[in-house]
């Protein structure tokens, strides 16, 4: 969570959507300061995201979408960091 967010209303929008997406799984990364991208990883595609999620619709706003293949080893390398910050977050 970012410093201007409040914990409370955080909780309650989290259980919102966790009723609304029942398979999600979400963790708390302990580290939070190490974290600052924004991305997304899909089957062929590696999509970066210009600002947070929460501004979408509010703020002028880019995504950049690369074909996977194309990077690649990029993308083999940012898997092995989040599959290892997962691992070490909590549920």
């Amino acid at each position: 969570m970012g410093s201007d967010e409040k914990e409370e209303s955080f909780k309650k929008e989290l259980i919102a959507f966790k009723k609304e997406f029942k398979d999600i799984e979400i963790r708390a990364y302990p580290k939070f300061y190490e974290l600052h991208d924004r991305y997304m990883i899909c089957d062929s595609l590696f999509v970066v995201v210009g600002h947070g999620l929460k501004d979408l619709g509010n703020k002028e706003c880019f995504l950049i979408a690369v074909p996977k293949m194309e990077i690649k080893d990029i993308v083999h390398s940012i898997v092995s960091g989040f599959e290892s910050r997962w691992i070490s977050s909590k549920a």
